[in-house]
C-alpha cells in the first residue's frame, strides 16, 4: 500500500470553521485516513466532535475505550445519527491545547461492504485529559463521496484536518 495527500484544509485561518467537507474523493484508493489537530470555540473545556458520511443521518454504530490515567471505561452506541467519538479540547481549556487524532476509513469507495472506521485520539490539559480508542461502522453500502467533521461549535484558528488516500501499489519495483 502506498500513502498519499489527497486533499485537505491545512491550517484553518481567521473566522473559524463551523464544519469540514471532504468532497468528490477519487475512486483509485481503497482506504482514507483524516489527521487532525483540532479546538473548538464553545466556553467549555471540552466539546464533543463528529463525523458523517453523504449528509447521511442514520445508520452509525460505536464502540469505545478510553482512558484518563486513572479509569479506564468502555460503552457502546447504536444507532447513531452520525459518529460521536468523544470530546476536544474547547475555549476554556488550557491555552493553545488541541485534540489530535488519526480516522482510518476501510473500503470507503465499495458498494458491496458497510463501511468499518477505526479512530485513535485524545488531548491532553496539563495534567488532565484522555486518549480514545474508538470503531464504527456504517450501515450502508454506499460509497462515501462526502465526509463532515464537525465538533458542538467551530473548530478555531489553527486547528487542522488533512485527507490521505491509501491504494494497492501496482509497481513491482526495479
Amino acid at each position: 500500500m502506498t500513502m498519499q495527500w489527497l486533499q485537505g484544509t491545512g491550517t484553518i485561518g481567521a473566522g473559524n470553521l463551523g464544519f469540514i467537507d471532504f468532497n468528490n474523493l477519487p475512486s483509485e484508493y481503497s482506504h482514507l485516513q483524516i489527521r487532525y489537530s483540532v479546538r473548538d470555540t464553545g466556553a467549555f473545556t471540552t466539546r464533543g466532535m463528529f463525523m458523517e458520511f453523504n449528509f447521511n443521518s442514520t445508520g452509525y454504530n460505536e464502540h469505545y475505550l478510553k482512558g484518563n490515567g486513572s479509569a479506564a471505561s468502555s460503552q457502546s452506541y447504536t444507532p447513531l445519527t452520525r459518529f460521536d467519538w468523544g470530546e476536544l479540547p474547547a475555549a476554556s481549556a488550557t491555552a493553545n491545547t488541541f485534540g489530535v487524532g488519526i480516522v482510518d476509513i476501510y473500503d470507503f469507495n465499495s458498494t458491496t461492504k458497510n463501511k468499518t472506521v477505526k479512530i485513535f485520539h485524545g488531548y491532553d490539559l496539563n495534567g488532565s485529559g484522555e486518549v480514545n480508542l474508538w470503531s464504527g461502522v456504517w450501515k450502508n453500502n454506499a460509497a462515501i463521496t462526502n465526509i463532515r467533521m464537525y465538533s458542538n461549535n467551530a473548530f478555531v484558528q489553527n486547528s487542522r484536518l488533512d485527507l490521505y488516500g491509501f491504494r494497492t501499489s501496482t509497481s513491482t519495483g526495479g
